[in-house]
């Protein structure tokens, strides 16, 4: 099981990405320094093989959402990615990003739209160009 499966499937069972490390350590009696290490590390198998016995025969009955899209305290528009790799980027127009003083290489173009100022919370993934077409297809979807 790789790290990005390890996290899914944990997210998944919990039925939130928030604390979800906590829930699994606790249900599996272990440190949640382990389940740290296996999210920074992917998993042993002997843990990949505990979490999906939590798992069971089937599917979760609950997935979480991935995506979410919309206003942050300050005003302005954002995207969320909530399964790993999570991060967080601002939505802005065209207009908006011409005045955005914080342009970077790693901003992206949907449409007349721009994704900028990302936020990783997870490591940052090498594939980034296959995350950023992945982010346009979910910001097409709200």
């Amino acid at each position: 099981m790789t790290r990005e499966e390890f996290i899914s499937n944990g997210v998944a069972w919990h039925g939130s990405a928030v604390g979800w490390q906590s829930a699994i350590a606790h249900a599996l009696d272990i440190d949640t320094r382990t389940i740290r290490r296996a999210v920074k590390d992917g998993p042993s198998d002997k843990l990949a093989r505990a979490l999906l016995a939590l798992l069971g025969d089937g599917a979760p009955v609950r997935v979480p959402a991935e995506w979410i899209c919309g206003d942050g305290s300050d005003g302005r528009e954002y995207l969320v990615h909530l399964i790993s790799p999570r991060f967080a980027c601002l939505i802005l127009t065209e207009e908006e990003y011409g005045a955005f003083e914080y342009q970077s290489d790693g901003d992206y173009q949907v449409d007349s739209q721009w994704l900028c100022a990302f936020h990783w919370m997870d490591r940052r993934p090498d594939n980034l160009s296959q995350w950023m077409e992945r982010a346009a297809d979910a910001l097409e979807e709200f």
